[in-house]
């Protein structure tokens, strides 16, 4: 679990690299979007799975984070087995990357702003170029304003609750409680599939159906506070059968071995 993660001394000018990463994340289709808070580069492949990655280039030292959503909504890393064509095809393409950073100079660069086309593409490149970066412009835009408004209307919330005090700090019936901003979906969904799994497995396998109860309380403190109520409950309940049911377990097993003793 994680990202794949490396670092490249390249000592190469910042619009050097700025060329061949545009050129890269143009043909490989990503799109900015939000991971958890952290503005990344996204796209879905060819075989349905959700690719992500940032890079940042400072002192001459390039770093770059790629990683594959998990079927959770976490993160898988590159490295190791599992994840199919899609984590083995993703890896390749950061290996291509990186050898392609590592060969480039400024010499053998087409044009001299970022945005041009270092790979001497066909002549409708610019203009489909430029159409991906307004596209992605909008689109980045767009989620600042959702965020500025999401935002603003918490604090419009706070300043109505604030007014509906009276003087001597008494609140007014009609005010309501404020719910959570920005509820941690990936947390919710994580918190859900922890609950059921430890229902699932209390009844066969105790220490299964413990730890499963235990994380899902972990998770619930992430949640809107009547998602975490009913999250919690459930685990509670998962936690304590687990329990119940691993005491019965031991008990009749020691029965049993003091009866094949007789």
């Amino acid at each position: 679990m994680g990202r794949y993660i490396k670092d490249a001394q390249l000592d190469q000018p910042l619009d050097v690299v700025s060329l061949v990463m545009e050129d890269y994340i143009y043909h490989e289709r990503f799109s900015r979007t939000d991971w958890n808070g952290e503005m990344v580069f996204y796209r879905k492949d060819g075989h349905g799975r959700e690719r992500y990655m940032k890079w940042s280039y400072a002192g001459g030292l390039f770093h770059v984070e790629a990683w594959l959503k998990n079927p959770l909504g976490g993160e898988m890393d590159l490295d190791g087995v599992g994840g199919g064509a899609s984590r083995r095809e993703f890896r390749e393409s950061m290996d291509r990357l990186l050898r392609t950073l590592k060969d480039q100079s400024s010499s053998n660069l087409a044009g001299g702003h970022v945005g041009a086309d270092p790979l001497h593409h066909s002549s409708n490149y610019e203009a489909e170029h430029r159409a991906w970066q307004d596209q992605n412009r909008n689109q980045s835009m767009n989620q600042d304003q959702n965020r500025n408004q999401s935002m603003n209307q918490g604090l419009d919330r706070n300043q109505s609750m604030n007014q509906g005090q009276g003087p001597n700090g008494s609140q007014g019936q009609s005010r309501q409680q404020p719910q959570r901003l920005n509820t941690n979906r990936y947390s919710l969904r994580t918190a859900v599939f922890f609950a059921i799994a430890g229902i699932l497995f209390a009844g066969f396998i105790p220490l299964a159906g413990i730890i499963f109860g235990i994380w899902g309380l972990k998770k619930s403190g992430d949640c809107d506070e009547s998602t975490a109520r009913a999250v919690k409950g459930v685990c509670i309940v998962v936690i304590a059968i687990s329990i119940i049911r691993w005491i019965i377990s031991f008990v009749l097993g020691f029965l049993g071995f003091a009866l094949l003793g007789l």
